[in-house]
């Protein structure tokens, strides 16, 4: 189980195999003595940290759909009922052929496990088995079809526990909560106490300079850090329309990206976008250029930095991209709010 656009593995000549060469230490949420884990370890050549992680199989499928961790294995069944949920898994790897699942009883309970097989042995012959089977299993069948619909043309009665919170500091700092919301889902999935790596925090996930200078502290209310969330994109939205910003959908990639990748960063590749004869107003085809420069090791850059010289360019363009989606995707539905049906 791997993202589409980043496989590790592939099936060749009934084989597995690698599909890079490179050092790598690829993070996957499996038990170290999970069946296939030994085999998969003398198949591939790069070293493998399996994490032994207390998630259920709709957990890890959304971690590697939304890229946040390498790959996983588990059985081709409960992929497949979840795969309806998630465009961007790949399961075609196989590790092993068909095997028998078995029931796990306790030593000497004979009893239990006859009447167990027994009744398996019975529903299978009955016709629900084959319904439900084809129910949830068939991509063909009504209600995975169903299933789909009503994923991509949700009536959202709330998006997040914190919607009118989010409304109120998003309107006063001149942002559609949609978008604020949109934002906080991609930083903390509206977990309020989560951290993450370098030490941000919260449902907006403030690195603790941030924090400190919006007056924000670790165990503040949900009210208080959605509220310092929306004075510093506002702060970031005044900034770059004084910088001569005025295009909206630049205005908002320019925001998003200081925001995931901070703002030195972006001021770095806004001049060397100007040094390259682009311009530093416009994101798309422009800055966005320049910053992908930073990805590139040997690339010689003939001016001062203010950030590191080396940064994974694509990890910001990725995430102005997913941000956007689902702020589009909140758009397109259907909002009850506030009693209120909002249609955009």
């Amino acid at each position: 189980l791997q993202h589409k656009s980043n496989k590790f593995f592939i099936t060749k000549d009934s084989t597995l195999a690698s599909t890079t060469q490179e050092k790598h230490c690829l993070k996957t949420p499996i038990t170290r003595h999970y069946p296939y884990f030994f085999r998969l370890k003398a198949a591939y050549p790069m070293s493998i940290d399996a994490q032994k992680l207390a998630v259920f199989t709709e957990e890890i499928i959304e971690e590697i759909n939304e890229g946040n961790c390498d790959f996983s294995i588990d059985y081709l069944k409960n992929i497949h009922a979840n795969s309806i949920f998630h465009k961007n898994i790949d399961y075609s790897v196989v590790l092993s052929t068909s095997n028998s699942l078995h029931w796990i009883c306790k030593k000497r309970n004979d009893s239990l496990l006859t009447h167990i097989n027994a009744w398996m042995n019975r529903f299978k012959q009955t016709p629900s088995y084959t319904f439900l089977l084809k129910k949830y299993y068939d991509p063909s069948s009504t209600t995975r079809k169903s299933i789909l619909y009503h994923k991509n043309h949700p009536t959202l009665q709330q998006i997040s526990p914190y919607d009118e919170i989010i409304e109120k500091y998003a309107t006063k700092y001149q942002f559609d909560w949609l978008l604020v919301v949109a934002l906080m889902y991609q930083e903390s999935k509206f977990h309020v106490h989560t951290t993450g790596k370098g030490g941000s925090y919260g449902l907006m996930q403030f690195m603790p300079a941030t924090a400190n200078r919006w007056g924000l502290n670790i165990g503040d209310s949900p009210e208080k850090q959605i509220k310092a969330g929306c004075e510093y994109l506002y702060f970031l939205k005044q900034k770059y329309i004084k910088m001569g910003v005025t295009d909206t959908n630049d205005l908002i990639k320019f925001i998003l990206a200081s925001y995931n990748a901070g703002s030195c960063r972006i001021e770095d590749a806004r001049k060397l976008a100007k040094l390259q004869g682009l311009d530093e107003n416009k994101w798309d085809n422009h800055v966005e250029v320049a910053l992908q420069i930073f990805s590139k090791r040997k690339a010689k850059i003939k001016m001062q930095l203010r950030c590191n010289r080396f940064y994974r360019a694509d990890r910001t363009l990725q995430y102005i991209d997913e941000v956007l989606h689902r702020y589009q995707h909140y758009k397109n539905s259907k909002v009850v709010y506030k009693n209120t049906k909002i249609e955009t």
